[in-house]
């Protein structure tokens, strides 16, 4: 599977098959740098994930748009996008959205099965349950979990 993980800042996955991207090259582990809010320097229909750990509320709304287009753009046919950031009925913050907001911008640009998605769900897919005990307790606060897929061709 191949995984483009956007912002993927100081602490990357590092897994087969996954590319790890951000602005900044934080250490060895940033595969690739460049700034999400212009086209990515990729070819199309190549990952099988794009995910985005909370990087999306870094940018203003009117980046958004963009931003969604080029990981829709780089997404396989039956690829998914994964967002994790904060939850706006949690917490206020610049740009940060709630599941309807981000329901309606990831359908405006293409986007099917929006759905949200389980932190449980998110360890299991990022380290292939290979951590034995992980207190995540302070990693359920206020997030916003949601996955949508790129519609397969027919």
């Amino acid at each position: 599977m191949k995984v483009l993980n956007l912002g993927c800042g100081w602490l990357p996955v590092k897994l087969e098959g996954w590319l790890n991207a951000d602005i900044v090259k934080w250490n060895q582990d940033v595969d690739l740098l460049f700034d999400i809010r212009k086209p990515f320097p990729l070819v199309d229909n190549l990952f099988d994930m794009v995910r985005l750990g909370k990087v999306i509320d870094k940018l203003f709304y009117e980046e958004i748009p963009g931003l969604l287009q080029e990981c829709y753009r780089v997404l396989k046919p039956g690829g998914w996008i994964r967002i994790i950031t904060h939850d706006f009925e949690w917490i206020v913050h610049h740009s940060t959205f709630d599941f309807k907001l981000l329901k309606k911008q990831l359908e405006t640009n293409g986007f099917v099965n929006v759905q949200r998605f389980e932190l449980s769900d998110c360890l299991a897919w990022h380290y292939h349950n290979k951590i034995q005990k992980w207190d995540t307790s302070d990693m359920e606060i206020g997030l916003l979990r949601v996955q949508a897929m790129k519609p397969s061709t027919s």
